[in-house]
């Protein structure tokens, strides 16, 4: 599985975000389904995209949401 991917996804956006983010929720699924969402909006699809996310740039994707306005 992916749980292990996710658990590290998300460690690493608390890390560098933990100023910024309110909250993270991991929500287990199964099908090879991972989204990652901020505010509501669907930043990565991994059964649209077919693949587990680069953790830079998720995070990056992250950072650029919550910085915008």
């Amino acid at each position: 599985g992916y749980e292990p991917k996710a658990v590290s996804l998300a460690a690493t956006l608390l890390t560098a975000l933990k100023q910024t983010v309110k909250s993270l929720t991991l929500v287990p699924a199964g099908g090879g389904c991972f989204e990652l969402e901020a505010d509501g909006q669907l930043l990565y699809s991994k059964l649209k995209a077919g693949t587990f996310p680069d953790e830079q740039a998720m995070l990056a994707a992250v950072s650029a949401k919550l910085k915008a306005p």
